[in-house]
C-alpha cells in the first residue's frame, strides 16, 4: 500500500470522518455499479466525451483564438531584457541587476530570456509560441486541478472561460508575457501538487512561480483552502502547507537582499487609499469583460471568436459527469470530504489573488487578474455543474461575448488612476503600439540598412505608448545587432553622445519616420520645439551642437542667447549676443512708440521694420520682445521666431505673468498641454493678472485638462488605428 493510500485510509478511519457499516459502498462488483447508476442523475445523450477529449477540445478552442500572436514583433521592454542577456552567461545574468529595475523577477525576465534568445537567435516568433506553449500548459493544469477538486463538467466550464477570456491577451501578444504565464502556471501546479501530497515539489514549483511574478504569494492560502477536510481546525491545513511557507519565506529574503538594487519600484508601484475597493471592483468589470468607457457601443460591436466559442461550447455540452464512477470506484470507508464547497474554494482563490494587485491598483490592466480568473472560473463552473448542461454552455458564450467587448475596445486608458474605466496596457495598445513600432523598424532600415560603428541615434514627436526609446537604446542596437549604438529622444540631446562618432536624427511623422538632415532649419525648429517641452539644458545643447556646425549663424547665436539667459548664464548669454550682433541696451521706448503710431497709421510693413531695428539695437528689453511676439504669431500662428521672442520675453522679465501667459498659449498651440498647464498655474499663482484675463486663463485649463494622458480627447485619438493616424497626420503637413 502507497503512503497517499495509507494516509486517505488512517484519514478516513475512526473519529467523526469515520463511516459506519450501513454508509459504507460496496468495493466492487455489478451490484456496486448498478446502485451507483441508480443514486446518479441521467446524463444527457450528448455527454460522450472522454475528460482528456474535453481538455483537447478546449486546447483547440484556444490555440485557434491566439494563432495569430506568432507573427508579432518584440515591443518595448522585450529589448531591454534581450540585451540583457546578449552575450553573457547564464550565471552572469542571473546575478546582475533586474533590465528594469523595478522588480526582482530572474525567472521570469533573465532566466527565460537567457534560454530563449540563445536558443533561437533572439527570434520573436519562438518567444511568442513559448508563450502561447505556456498558456495551453495553463489550460491543462486548470483543467486538471478543477477536475479533481469539482468535476470534469465544472472544470470544462472554467477551463472554457479562461481560453477564451481577454485577459490573456496581454501576456501572449507580448514576449514579456512570460512573467504572468510562469507565475500562474506554477501557482496552479502547486496547488496540484499540495493537493496529491507531493508537498516538498508544491513549494519548490511555488517558489519558481514567485521568482516569475510576486502576484501568486498568496498561493498557500488557496492550497491550504482546498486541502482542509471536512471537521477539521484551520491549523491542520496550514501545518500541511508548511513547505510552501517556507518557499514564500525564502523568496522573501531574497526580494529584500536585491532590494537596493530596484531604483525603479517606486514608479512601478501605485497605491492608493480606496485601490482595494477599486482592485476588487475591477475583478468584477473584467470577469464580464465591460470596461465602462464606451461599454455599450463596445458590446455593439463586440465580435467574439465564432469558431473557438463553438468549439469550447462543445466540450462543455459533451463532458460526461462523474457521480456515477466516483461512486462505482469508492473504497469501503468514505474518504474525508473537503470541508467547503469547490465555488468557496474558487472565491478564497479570488481573494488571495487580488489582494497582492493593491500596490498597483493605480496602474490596472486586465492582464493582471489572469490567476485571479482561475478561481473565478473554478467558482462559476462549481455553481453551474448541476444545471442543465445547455444552463452551463449558455453562461460560457455570455462571458465570452462579455470578454469580445474587452478585447474590442478601442481604447486603453492613457493615465494612471485606481478608478479609470479602462486597463493601461491592453490588445488595443500593444497591437497599435507593435504595428507602430514595425513601420519605423522598416523605414529606418530602409533609409539606412546599416550605420556606422558607434553612431548615435536621435528620435523626435515618437508617440509615447509607442514605447519605441528605453534607456541608452536597446532597439536599436537589436536592429543593427551593433553594440555600440546608442540612441536617445531628441528632447534628452545632450554633446557627450555627439563626440563618439556619426550623428543621424529622425522624426515620426503619422505612421512613418523620417530623416532630418544633421544641420539646416529642420534642428532649429526641433531645439524651439525642445524648449516648449521646458527641456532647457537639452534645447541649449543643442544650439551648441549646431553653433559647432555653423558659428557665424545669427539665428543660432541669438536663439542661443536667450536659452542661456532663462538658464541664469548671463555672461554666455551676452557673448551670445554679441556675435548675433544684438546691442545690449533696455530701453525700446522710442522705437516702440514709433511702431505703434506707422501701425495705426496701416504701415504694417513700416512697424514690423522699425521693430526689427529695436530688437538689434535694444536687445533686453523684455516688453519689448514680448510685442514682437505677439505680432509675429499674429502674421503666422506656427512663427517659430515668435516663440523665440516670446521666450526671450519671458525670460528677461519672469516677474511678469503676461509673459507666462503668452508663453503657455503657444505651448498649448503646439500641443504642449501637460507644459501649458504648468505654466498657465504658475501665471495664475503669481497674481498681477486682471480678472478677465485670470479667468480666461481658467476656462483654457479646463480644456486642456481634457487633452492630457486620461483626459476625454486623448481617449477618443486613441481610437485612431495606426493608418488613420497616418492618414490625418498627412492631411496637416
Amino acid at each position: 500500500m502507497g503512503r497517499r493510500s495509507r494516509e486517505r485510509s488512517r484519514a478516513g478511519s475512526g473519529g467523526k470522518g469515520a463511516a459506519s457499516p450501513s454508509r459504507a459502498a460496496p468495493a466492487s462488483g455489478r451490484g456496486a455499479r448498478a446502485a451507483a447508476r441508480s443514486a446518479s442523475p441521467a446524463a444527457s445523450p450528448l455527454e460522450v466525451l472522454r475528460p482528456w477529449w474535453v481538455l483537447a477540445l478546449i486546447l483547440i478552442a484556444a490555440a485557434i483564438l491566439f494563432r495569430g500572436v506568432i507573427g508579432l514583433p518584440f515591443f518595448a521592454d522585450d529589448y531591454l531584457f534581450l540585451e540583457q542577456v546578449r552575450g553573457r552567461s547564464l550565471m552572469a545574468v542571473l546575478l546582475g541587476p533586474d533590465a528594469i529595475g523595478n522588480f526582482f523577477r530572474p525567472v521570469g525576465r533573465q532566466l527565460y530570456y537567457w534560454v530563449l534568445a540563445h536558443a533561437s537567435g533572439e527570434s520573436p516568433r519562438v518567444f511568442h509560441v513559448a508563450n502561447l506553449v505556456l498558456f495551453l500548459a495553463i489550460l491543462a493544469m486548470l483543467f486538471t486541478l478543477v477536475r479533481r477538486l469539482a468535476g470534469t463538467v465544472t472544470a470544462a466550464v472554467a477551463t472554457s472561460f479562461l481560453a477564451l477570456h481577454y485577459a490573456a491577451d496581454v501576456p501572449l501578444l507580448w514576449a514579456a508575457g512570460s512573467q504572468d504565464l510562469l507565475a500562474v502556471l506554477g501557482a496552479i501546479a502547486a496547488i496540484a501538487l499540495h493537493l496529491a501530497g507531493r508537498r516538498v515539489w508544491a513549494a519548490l514549483v511555488l517558489l519558481v512561480a514567485l521568482l516569475s511574478k510576486e502576484t501568486v504569494v498568496l498561493v498557500p492560502l488557496i492550497a491550504a483552502a482546498a486541502d482542509r477536510r471536512r471537521d477539521e481546525p484551520w491549523r491542520a491545513p496550514i501545518v500541511r502547507a508548511w513547505p510552501m511557507g517556507i518557499a514564500v519565506a525564502i523568496w522573501a529574503t531574497l526580494w529584500l537582499v536585491t532590494a537596493p538594487q530596484r531604483h525603479g519600484l517606486g514608479g512601478s508601484l501605485g497605491f492608493e487609499a480606496t485601490g482595494p475597493i477599486a482592485v476588487i471592483a475591477h475583478l468584477v468589470q473584467v470577469t464580464v469583460g465591460i470596461e465602462w468607457r464606451g461599454a455599450f457601443e463596445a458590446v455593439g460591436r463586440a465580435t467574439p471568436p465564432w469558431l473557438p466559442l463553438i468549439v469550447a461550447v462543445i466540450a462543455v455540452l459533451g463532458a460526461r459527469r462523474e457521480t456515477a464512477r466516483a461512486q462505482a470506484a469508492a473504497p469501503a470507508v468514505e474518504a474525508p470530504r473537503p470541508a467547503w464547497s469547490p465555488a468557496a474554494i474558487g472565491a478564497v482563490w479570488m481573494v488571495a489573488a487580488v489582494v497582492p494587485l493593491f500596490a498597483v491598483a493605480s496602474t490596472w490592466s486586465a492582464y493582471y487578474y489572469l490567476f485571479a480568473l482561475c478561481g473565478v472560473g473554478l467558482a462559476i463552473g462549481a455553481l453551474v455543474a448541476r444545471a442543465p448542461r445547455a444552463i452551463a454552455a449558455a453562461v460560457v458564450v455570455a462571458l465570452a461575448l462579455g470578454s469580445a467587448s474587452g478585447r474590442n475596445s478601442l481604447e486603453f486608458t492613457s493615465g494612471r488612476g485606481a478608478w479609470t474605466f479602462q486597463s493601461r496596457i491592453n490588445r488595443r495598445y500593444l497591437e497599435r503600439g507593435s504595428i507602430l513600432v514595425a513601420r519605423y523598424l522598416d523605414d529606418m532600415k530602409r533609409m539606412h540598412p546599416t550605420v556606422p560603428h558607434r553612431s548615435t541615434i536621435f528620435f523626435a514627436n515618437i508617440p509615447g505608448y509607442v514605447a519605441w526609446q528605453a534607456a541608452d537604446g536597446p532597439l536599436v542596437r537589436w536592429a543593427y545587432r551593433d553594440t555600440s549604438l546608442r540612441s536617445y529622444y531628441l528632447s534628452d540631446f545632450s554633446l557627450a553622445p555627439t563626440k563618439r562618432g556619426p550623428v543621424f536624427f529622425f522624426y515620426a511623422h503619422g505612421d512613418s519616420l523620417l530623416p532630418y538632415p544633421a544641420t539646416g532649419r529642420e534642428l532649429r525648429g526641433m531645439a524651439v520645439n525642445i524648449l516648449l517641452n521646458e527641456r532647457i539644458q537639452a534645447a541649449r545643447d543643442l544650439l551648441m551642437w549646431l553653433s559647432e556646425r555653423e558659428p557665424d549663424a545669427r539665428d543660432i547665436n541669438y536663439f542661443r542667447a536667450w536659452v542661456e539667459w532663462g538658464m541664469g548664464d548671463t555672461l554666455a548669454s551676452m557673448e551670445s549676443l554679441r556675435r548675433a550682433h544684438i546691442a545690449l541696451d533696455r530701453d525700446a521706448s522710442a522705437d516702440v512708440a514709433t511702431a505703434m503710431k506707422l501701425a495705426v497709421q496701416g504701415d504694417s510693413l513700416g512697424a514690423a521694420s522699425t521693430l526689427a531695428y529695436a530688437i538689434e539695437h535694444h536687445g533686453l528689453d523684455g516688453n519689448l520682445h514680448g510685442m514682437v511676439s505677439d505680432v509675429q504669431v499674429q502674421r503666422d500662428p506656427g512663427s517659430a521666431q515668435g516663440r523665440i521672442e516670446a521666450w526671450a520675453a519671458r525670460a528677461l522679465a519672469p516677474q511678469n505673468p503676461m509673459n507666462w501667459v503668452r508663453w503657455g498659449v503657444l505651448q498649448a498651440y503646439d500641443g504642449r498641454h501637460t507644459q501649458a498647464i504648468r505654466t498657465f498655474e504658475h501665471a495664475l499663482a503669481m497674481g498681477g493678472l486682471d480678472p478677465e484675463r485670470a479667468a480666461g486663463v481658467r476656462q483654457v485649463l479646463e480644456q486642456l485638462h481634457r487633452l492630457v494622458p486620461g483626459g476625454e480627447l486623448v481617449q477618443k485619438a486613441l481610437q485612431l488605428s495606426p493608418d488613420q493616424l497616418g492618414r490625418a497626420d498627412k492631411g496637416h503637413r
